[in-house]
C-alpha cells in the first residue's frame, strides 16, 4: 500500500475532531522542524511571500519539510544565510516626504498652466538699413562688393563728419 492510499484510508475512517486533533498533533510536530527561529506554518499569497522576502526573509526551502521557510526577516529568528540579499528601505525625515510631494504637485500644476508670451517688438527698418538690403541684393555679396561698400562707407562717413548738424545727425538715428 502507497502512502497517498494510507492517508486516504485514515481520513476516512476519522471523525472530524479526530482529524483537527490529527492536524493540531502534525502541526506542532512540523512547525517544530523549522530553523532560526521559524515556529510557525501559515498559507500566503504571492504578494505575502514578496513582502516577506523585502522585509528580510529568505524564501529558501527547509531541507527536512520541504516547505518555504522565511527566517531573517526581523522576527527573532536568526541572520541570513550567504546566498540573499538583503533590501532595506530608508524613509526620509519626518515632514519631508509630505513636502517633497506637495512640491511636486505644485510642480506639475504650473507646467500644466498655459504661458502667455508676448509678441517681440521690433523697430521697422530704418531707410538707410533698407537701401543696404536694396543695393545687396543687385551687388550681391563677397570681398569685391564688400570692399565697395566698405569704400563708400568711409566716403559717406567722411561727409558726414564734415557737416555733422543737429539736423542732419537726426537723419542717421533709427526712430
Amino acid at each position: 500500500m502507497n502512502v497517498n492510499n494510507l492517508i486516504q484510508e485514515v481520513k476516512n475512517k476519522l471523525t472530524t475532531k479526530q482529524k483537527v486533533e490529527l492536524f493540531k498533533q502534525l502541526y506542532a510536530d512540523i512547525s517544530s522542524k523549522g530553523i532560526k527561529g521559524d515556529t510557525e506554518l501559515a498559507h500566503i499569497n504571492t504578494f505575502e511571500s514578496r513582502i516577506l522576502r523585502m522585509l528580510g526573509g529568505s524564501g529558501t526551502i527547509n531541507l527536512e519539510t520541504g516547505l518555504k521557510q522565511y527566517f531573517g526577516g526581523g522576527g527573532g529568528g536568526g541572520g541570513q544565510p550567504a546566498n540573499t540579499t538583503n533590501v532595506q528601505t530608508i524613509r526620509e525625515a519626518p515632514g519631508i516626504e509630505e513636502r517633497k510631494l506637495g512640491l511636486m504637485d505644485i510642480s506639475r500644476s504650473l507646467a500644466e498652466t498655459p504661458v502667455n508670451i508676448p509678441a517681440y517688438q521690433v523697430s521697422p527698418f530704418s531707410t538707410l538699413e533698407q537701401q543696404g538690403f536694396t543695393q545687396s541684393a543687385i551687388t550681391g555679396v563677397g570681398q569685391a562688393p564688400v570692399a565697395q561698400g566698405i569704400t563708400a562707407l568711409q566716403g559717406v562717413g567722411t561727409q558726414a563728419a564734415q557737416g555733422a548738424t543737429a539736423p542732419g545727425f537726426q537723419s542717421y538715428l533709427n526712430p
